[in-house]
């Protein structure tokens, strides 16, 4: 039994908030303290009778607060390397750090000349979670504490997977909003296709290709014709080994828009004969392009960005969509709240064709169509929980888009108006889907790629 004023808070230790100790106090006031404190002599005082806790810190301070004089301990040798593991190990395998915390105590051991393999062998944990800690104590530290609690560890795995330290500091400060998700999600997409972009450049470079940065600058339209857009490389969906270039004999150009690598090449020159005193044929300078050739091509390369940055927009909010969906299951208190949804999506004429592709051909002969498609769903939603989600995507999302003329490209996107695209994103937010800014912005026409809109 150790006097309470002779031990003192191990100033290493990784955990900084000791949370509420209300509950704990009681239980010590009521049945004092039943598991014994780790500490070690404090090094610092030599014979001083004083001890630092390496675990049991709630514990001791519970006990101040209950009166106690004295507090049973156990006192261990063990060196400082130790005490830093032990310490972590103890909370984390607790869940009590959170992951700013979490994150300082792999660097510490880490600056005491421990490596990876041997935090992982001391502590107990994998190598994948002492390199995932450890990349996160890279951040930046007062956005990382006060951000820590907004964050799950799948998101914060996420964040890590962008390897720009200032893009992940940037993005961590938007952690707790609802845009967060969307734009980790972005980046990652985003230094996937550059990687891929990289190589496919490399690729290019060799083969004699030049690659441009000057796109819709007026001389450039004037030497250069802008090859098929059946030449494009889709950068999401390039395999290694495939064969990208286009087949075309003249000095190449190329550039990166969005997803896609685009092909110029030099103008074709149409040679005449020359006078016949002329020793030597010479090829006539390629033809000037008149202003509004210039012009029309640099519209035709607007409205072709514009689709692709639509498309890139839409994927990805499929994407994001269909992730959350995924994992949405109807609780029992939230039984009323999908039966009103069903009711909503019914009377808007939204759902038949999504229940018809997966439900019974035969409706019984008692039973009128809206009846029976409301007793199948709740029946199969009670024994299949998502199926819910699953036939709720389909009635708001198959095949929708915000784009009146979604088969036409000669133009910019024109926005329309989707009310069972809005109806849909009101549920998903019922249900707690994050929504983004840059959806609100494709759902109601802001977005900048978005040509004239609807008539009012």
């Amino acid at each position: 039994m150790i006097p309470i004023d002779q031990l003192i808070h191990h100033p290493h230790n990784p955990r900084l908030d000791l949370g509420d100790l209300t509950e704990l106090t009681e239980s010590i006031r009521n049945q004092g303290v039943l598991q014994n404190l780790t500490v070690v002599p404090e090094a610092e005082f030599p014979g001083d009778d004083h001890y630092l806790v390496v675990i049991g810190n709630r514990r001791m301070e519970a006990a101040k607060l209950a009166g106690l004089a004295e507090v049973p301990c156990v006192i261990s040798d063990m060196d400082y390397n130790t005490q830093i593991a032990t310490m972590l190990t103890e909370n984390m395998h607790r869940t009590d750090l959170t992951l700013y915390e979490q994150a300082q105590g792999i660097q510490m051991m880490m600056d005491l000349g421990l490596s990876q393999g041997q935090i992982s062998e001391m502590t107990g944990f994998s190598r994948t979670t002492i390199k995932r800690r450890a990349e996160m104590a890279k951040l930046d530290k007062e956005t990382l504490k006060e951000k820590c609690t907004q964050l799950t560890m799948d998101e914060m795995d996420q964040l890590m997977k962008i390897r720009d330290i200032d893009k992940r500091n940037e993005l961590l400060k938007e952690a707790g909003t609802d845009n967060f998700k969307w734009r980790v999600g972005n980046a990652v997409k985003e230094q996937k296709l550059q990687d891929t972009y990289n190589q496919v450049k490399h690729i290019l470079l060799q083969a004699g290709c030049i690659e441009k940065s000057t796109r819709g600058v007026t001389d450039f339209w004037e030497k250069y014709e802008y090859l098929l857009y059946s030449t494009s490389i889709d950068l999401e969906n390039y395999k290694a080994g495939e064969n990208i270039l286009p087949e075309d004999n003249r000095q190449l150009f190329f550039c990166r828009e969005y997803g896609y690598v685009r092909f110029w090449a030099e103008q074709r020159k149409e040679t005449v004969s020359a006078d016949e005193d002329d020793e030597n044929d010479e090829a006539q300078a390629p033809a000037e392009l008149s202003d509004e050739e210039i012009q029309r091509r640099q519209e035709a390369e607007e409205v072709r960005n514009a689709w692709a940055k639509l498309e890139e927009i839409e994927e990805h909010a499929r994407e994001s969509r269909e992730e959350f969906i995924k994992t949405l299951t109807v609780k029992q208190k939230d039984s009323r709240k999908a039966l009103d949804w069903m009711m909503i999506s019914l009377a808007a004429g939204f759902i038949e064709d999504a229940l018809a592709s997966l439900m019974p051909d035969d409706i019984p002969d008692d039973e009128d169509e809206e009846t029976y498609y409301l007793k199948w769903t709740c029946e199969q939603v009670r024994t299949n929980p998502m199926l819910y989600a699953q036939i709720m995507n389909k009635t708001f999302f198959d095949d929708q888009r915000c784009v009146m003329n979604q088969w036409r490209r000669d133009e910019k996107p024109e926005y329309r108006r989707n009310s069972a695209m809005s109806t849909g994103y009101d549920w998903l937010e019922d249900f707690g889907y994050p929504i983004s800014d840059e959806e609100r912005d494709y759902l109601y026409g802001r977005l900048d790629c978005y040509g004239k809109a609807e008539d009012e």
